[in-house]
């Protein structure tokens, strides 16, 4: 019991360790160039998945202040960014392969990816949903929410990071399989 104690009571700093490293694998490829992009879509998927980590931060400090109704109120707006996060993924991933008429493997591996860590994000964010009267069901499932953002962040910051390790991983068409 003691250590379930220490991991509800400390949660939210492990999601501001999971959001810091989010900065940190984004930080090249998306931060510095917000002025870059093309459209709108890449920062529409971008804010609403960065609102998602800030919500897990502030929800998890919410639960350890004991502030139970602002808790519920802001996890009302989850039933608006969740589709949010869930059109702008879907949207950005069909704009970037628009016009790709004979993708490559490492394409659709990436669309696979993308879209299973997609279903999986829903699926958790439905249990945890489903299960919102049931606080430490609910805590676990919504903790799991962030387990489908793990390879996007990895990935990105062993390519930008650590491409010692690059070499050693295998590869398709060329490319190395860093996910």
């Amino acid at each position: 019991m003691k250590l379930e104690k220490v991991l509800y009571t400390r949660s939210y700093l492990y999601f501001l360790v999971f959001f810091l490293f989010a900065l940190l694998g984004f930080w090249f490829t998306y931060f510095t160039r917000l002025f870059d992009q093309e459209n709108f879509r890449m920062h529409l998927h971008g804010i609403s998945v960065f609102l998602w980590c800030l919500m897990l931060i502030c929800q998890a400090y919410l639960i350890r202040i004991n502030a139970r109704p602002l808790h519920r109120t802001i996890g009302k707006l989850s039933y608006l960014l969740v589709p949010i996060i869930l059109f702008s993924t879907v949207d950005l991933l069909h704009y970037i392969y628009r016009a790709v008429v004979d993708p490559d493997p490492f394409a659709l591996l990436f669309v696979a990816l993308v879209l299973n860590a997609l279903v999986v994000f829903v699926l958790f964010y439905v249990l945890a949903i489903y299960n919102r009267k049931q606080p430490t069901v609910h805590a676990r499932f919504m903790l799991c929410t962030v387990f489908p953002m793990f390879t996007p962040i990895t990935d990105r910051i062993i390519n930008i990071y650590i491409p010692s390790l690059l070499k050693n991983l295998p590869t398709l068409q060329v490319n190395p399989l860093s996910q």
